[in-house]
């Protein structure tokens, strides 16, 4: 019960969090376009359109206005871009023992832990970029989770030789969470299986990915939902690598003999589709 109150806070946490972000770049449009107003390039612009025919006047000017919905529409897009670049530079580290010897630590004394652990790699340390740890965030499971200063530095020590020699010098059982990129997978053949991660190294095998590439797959309805003479459905995987899920995405995969093209997994919270419910874990099919 605990847990599911927590996992349930984060994510009203997540959702306001969103929800300011988006309000701050709607309110910072709202000022640049009275800024415009006021110095009147408005009106500038209105008569640069003296001259132009009537159909093609209205059709400029069309094009030129953005309705509300297009507006929130367009804040919401940039806020998940944001969000997703900030992502790529983050790395979350856990502790084997739940944290123990971490939460009497302060944020600038994990920072600085982050630090000696990276000088003291070695000659492991010395082939990589300029590593730096720009913030520390302390976790409710007792894991931090480490700003780095750009997306390749990320990567770097997310590579298990050197995420191997960075965790040896951090101490405390430490281990990095594995990132994944989830993609979905539209009308899957079912002669896949009901466990459909038991025929992952299969596909791998079949599209030229390495091995490993793909972690998860799951159904997005569960098996015992589909109609008796269903052939196809949705499925979720979880690649290691963005270049790979990215080729996944643009691509496809061939499965069980067809191909069949993926998106980017929506990782907005999600309605329940029998009780309205917002939130990760909970879906219609398994809904009491």
């Amino acid at each position: 019960m605990g847990k599911a109150m927590e996992e349930y806070r984060e994510v009203l946490e997540t959702m306001v969090e969103a929800t300011v972000k988006t309000i701050k770049s709607m309110m910072e449009q709202t000022k640049k376009l009275v800024e415009r107003v006021e110095e009147g390039q408005v009106v500038e612009v209105r008569n640069t359109q003296r001259g132009v025919g009537g159909g093609e006047k209205a059709k400029v000017l069309r094009g030129m206005r953005m309705n509300y919905t297009q507006a929130v529409r367009r804040a919401k897009h940039e806020d998940i871009v944001l969000r997703t670049k900030a992502k790529m530079k983050q790395v979350i580290i856990n502790n084997g023992k739940g944290g123990e010897g971490w939460k009497e630590l302060s944020e600038k004394e994990l920072v600085e832990k982050a630090k000696i652990a990276r000088e003291l790699m070695g000659i492991q340390g010395m082939d990589g970029p300029k590593v730096e740890f720009m913030s520390a965030r302390k976790l409710k499971n007792g894991g931090v989770l480490y700003e780095l200063n750009s997306t390749e530095v990320a990567e770097w020590l997310s590579k298990r030789d050197v995420c191997k020699a960075f965790l040896k010098k951090y101490g405390a059982e430490a281990v990095v969470k594995d990132r994944v990129y989830n993609v979905f997978v539209e009308f899957v053949p079912t002669s896949l299986g009901n466990m459909p991660a038991e025929r992952l190294e299969m596909v791998e095998e079949v599209n030229g990915l390495h091995s490993g590439e793909l972690t998860i797959a799951r159904w997005a309805w569960a098996p015992q939902a589909w109609h008796a003479n269903q052939r196809v459905a949705h499925l979720i995987l979880a690649c290691t690598m963005e270049v790979g899920a990215n080729e996944v995405i643009k691509h496809g995969l061939v499965m069980e003999g067809k191909r069949v093209m993926a998106c980017k997994l929506d990782q907005e919270p999600r309605q329940c589709l029998k009780c309205q419910r917002l939130g990760w874990g909970h879906i219609a099919s398994k809904c009491k």
